[in-house]
């Protein structure tokens, strides 16, 4: 439960209030003259200086005095909340009104604010309030609750501004439309007239105290949402070999293959072609007795080359055969042969892949 506190020093005398009751009569004048400029101009949204940014929430119902009111306007308490957006409502809760637009045509209800608790900064009149919201009836339409600021000598009826309603003379607001620069105990009086019947809350002591509590403090900014998980590269390059199923192997002894690295590999493909004899060919070796030469069958590696290619792309990868090879070539004239393709991606996934190719040694050349 909120402690409401009251102030003794306020508490007016019978000539205070006729003071007060003539000046408020002028401002009245004033507000009323604004209003009706008002509803043939429209509102608009006031911009406040941002200071709270979260506030802590309570609420109070303070009573007026019963039947203290000879006219229709009697109040009989002052309802305060806040939130925990800084939002605040005040509501007079009149005896025979209860709803927006009840009030009559003449009637008026003002709510006078003291923001900061110093009595040098607003009206003089009513406890150094800086902000006044004034609810009237016209004949017609009634017009929105509306808050007007102290600008050191009068309230200033170029900065009115429509506020929501709460009841028949109640309003929505928030701290910062209200300026109020740190947390503090608002001091507020309400005045009700209906012609000449004027009732004050509360009557004695003046004023209300109202407590609110916020901070001023940004809220930090949420976490960076968490970056997705890395799925790791588990598949290895799916090249493709082409080649001719014949290849005539020229004085070079260059064999070519074309390779093409996959577009979803976009490090690239890396490897080794080798081109292997199938079966076992006939090869001459050296016996014991260097006079006589034997020969015997055997698988012979014919080839090899290194190779490095992009993500999408294709090249000529040319294998070349050792002279001895290409010797052997010329001599068998034709050599079934295998090309075997190792490749590796960046995540170090390999897979191999194999295309059969005959090998013909070059036509002689008639002399």
């Amino acid at each position: 439960m909120t402690v409401f506190e009251s102030g003794d020093a306020y508490r007016p005398s019978k000539r205070l209030l006729a003071k007060r009751q003539a000046r408020v009569s002028r401002y009245r004048l004033a507000l009323v003259v604004s209003a009706a400029a008002v509803l043939g101009l429209g509102l608009t949204a006031a911009t406040a200086q941002a200071t709270c940014f979260s506030s802590v929430p309570s609420s109070a119902s303070l009573p007026d005095e019963p039947t203290d009111a000879p006219g229709n306007l009697e109040i009989v308490s002052v309802d305060f909340a806040t939130d925990s957006s800084c939002g605040i409502t005040m509501n007079p809760v009149l005896a025979a009104q209860s709803s927006p637009g009840d009030l009559l045509s003449g009637e008026f209800v003002g709510t006078f604010i003291n923001t900061d608790g110093n009595l040098a900064t607003g009206s003089p009149a009513f406890f150094g309030a800086e902000k006044v919201v004034t609810v009237m009836g016209l004949t017609g339409p009634d017009p929105a609750p509306t808050l007007v600021t102290w600008t050191g000598s009068d309230f200033d009826l170029a900065s009115a501004t429509s506020l929501p309603p709460l009841g028949a003379a109640g309003f929505v607001t928030n701290l910062n439309q209200l300026g109020v620069p740190a947390p503090t105990t608002l001091k507020v009086v309400v005045w009700a007239q209906d012609g000449s019947d004027i009732d004050f809350a509360p009557d004695t002591p003046w004023p209300y105290s109202f407590p609110v509590d916020f901070s001023t403090t940004p809220p930090l900014p949420p976490p960076p949402p968490p970056a997705p998980p890395v799925t790791a590269d588990t598949t290895a390059p799916r090249m493709s070999i082409k080649s001719r199923g014949t290849v005539r192997v020229g004085s070079n002894g260059v064999v070519p293959f074309t390779l093409s690295c996959p577009s979803s590999e976009p490090g690239g493909c890396t490897g080794k072609v080798t081109l292997k004899s199938r079966g076992k060919v006939r090869v001459s070796t050296s016996g014991a007795d260097t006079a006589r030469k034997r020969a015997r069958k055997r698988k012979v590696t014919l080839g090899s080359k290194s190779f490095r290619i992009a993500g999408g792309k294709s090249a000529v990868v040319k294998v070349r055969l050792s002279k001895k090879n290409g010797r052997l070539l010329r001599k068998l004239r034709r050599i079934r042969a295998r090309a075997t393709v190792k490749a590796r991606d960046t995540a170090g996934n390999a897979r191999t892949r194999a295309k059969n190719v005959t090998l013909k040694a070059a036509k002689k050349r008639k002399k």
